[in-house]
């Protein structure tokens, strides 16, 4: 009982997963400006339209960039366009050269007729037609590229966005005659549109590392300083008690000293003081001595 309870709340985890990847999708694909959806598309899988999406640093303002209008399907198949690109009134158009001529677009396959022409100051139409069917790639198909450049690029600055558009006009075409998937083919396209854009980078500010240097450097130095003094004045009694320990030694050493010169001194003359009865001794050899010699005198 307790395992298929489970195993259903595994399956809604599943069911719930799925249907926000597909809000997901929904949300992030756009209609081409002024398109409203037949409803054709519902359950088909087609082909979508892109347009290049660049951004460029302030100092290439002034350059002409290129963009690219791709088709983008894993397999799809079309053989007929009619599209209308406007882009933003800051920007203008430049021309491309094809073949030695300038052109106004440069068309990336080859098409059967085709055609690219401006419309207004801020829009271009490219169209073609061909015999047989172009088959679009997953990764995108590049079909056109036009260059596009900021007017005043003096004035731009950084953050700066300029729109480039799929802009829809009735009777505007992506098609395969004869198909009967026609219309869907075509409602999925101008349904499914990745809209472009020149932009110029923003700058990033870089202050906060400057802060959190001077802080820690601050507290560093008065730390230093309080165990720096701390130590000096425990070396200074320390130095100063053990002087005075080693002056009272060398007095009491000199002293001693003094003491033992003096009493060494008496023993020098010990021959004469020192040992009782030795005067005595010699005073009575010589008289004895003196007595023979008179002796002696009186008999000669």
């Amino acid at each position: 009982m307790k395992t298929n309870t489970i195993k259903r709340a595994f399956a809604a985890m599943a069911v719930s997963a799925v249907a926000l990847s597909a809000a997901a999708m929904n949300a992030s694909a756009e209609t081409a400006v002024g398109y409203t959806s037949t409803g054709k598309a519902a359950g088909f899988t087609g082909a979508s339209l892109e347009l290049t999406q660049t951004t460029i640093k302030l100092s290439e303002a002034g350059n002409a960039q290129e963009i690219t209008l791709s088709v983008k399907g894993d397999g799809v198949k079309y053989d007929s366009t009619g599209i209308h690109v406007q882009f933003d009134d800051r920007l203008e158009l430049v021309m491309s050269e094809d073949m030695g001529e300038e052109v106004v677009a440069v068309e990336k396959q080859k098409y059967g007729t085709s055609k690219a022409v401006k419309d207004g100051d801020n829009g271009i139409f490219l169209t073609f037609a061909n015999d047989t069917p172009k088959t679009s790639k997953a990764t995108g198909s590049p079909i056109w590229t036009f260059q596009l450049k900021i007017k005043n690029a003096s004035a731009a600055k950084a953050g700066d966005k300029y729109p480039i558009q799929i802009a829809y006009t009735d009777g505007d075409l992506f098609d395969l005659k004869g198909d009967a998937n026609t219309e869907a083919l075509r409602d999925y396209a101008f349904s499914n549109v990745t809209q472009g854009y020149i932009a110029i980078e923003d700058v990033v500010p870089t202050t906060a590392s400057t802060t959190t240097s001077t802080t820690t450097s601050t507290t560093t130095s008065t730390t230093t300083s309080t165990s720096t003094s701390t130590s000096t004045s425990t070396s200074t009694s320390t130095s100063t008690s053990t002087a005075r320990q080693s002056s009272a030694r060398a007095t009491n050493k000199t002293t001693t000293s003094t003491k033992k010169v003096s009493t060494t001194a008496p023993k020098a003359n010990s021959p004469k003081t020192g040992v009782p009865g030795a005067g005595l001794a010699v005073a009575g050899l010589a008289v004895a001595v003196g007595t023979a010699f008179v002796l002696r005198k009186k008999e000669d």
